[in-house]
C-alpha cells in the first residue's frame, strides 16, 4: 500500500498562483485550494494513483478531506459530508 503522509514528487508539482495552491499530477490539476474552498478534479482519471495523490495532499497540507473509490465512483469525505468527484467537485471550507 502506498504511503499517504506526504505528497509524492513523482509526476507531481505544487505551485501557488494568486493565493490559490494547485497540485498537478501529470498535466491535470487534481487539487486546488485556498482559504475559502477546495476543488478536487480527477480529470477523468479515476485511478488509484489519483486517489492516493489527493489523499497525500490532504494529509500534508492539513486539508481534512479523504478520497476513496467505491463501486467505481470517486468519493470525497469532508467534515462528515460526502461528495462525488465526477470529474470534479468544489467543497466550501
Amino acid at each position: 500500500m502506498s504511503q499517504t503522509q506526504t505528497i509524492s514528487r513523482n509526476n507531481t508539482t505544487v505551485s501557488t498562483h494568486g493565493g490559490k495552491t494547485e497540485v498537478t499530477l501529470h498535466s491535470t490539476v487534481i487539487v486546488s485550494y485556498d482559504d475559502v474552498s477546495i476543488t478536487l478534479n480527477n480529470g477523468g482519471w479515476n485511478t488509484a494513483t489519483t486517489v492516493t495523490r489527493m489523499n497525500q495532499v490532504s494529509n500534508e497540507k492539513g486539508l481534512c478531506f479523504w478520497v476513496s473509490r467505491r463501486g467505481g465512483v470517486m468519493v470525497a469525505e469532508y467534515k462528515g459530508q460526502r461528495f462525488e468527484v465526477s470529474p470534479s467537485v468544489t467543497i466550501q471550507r
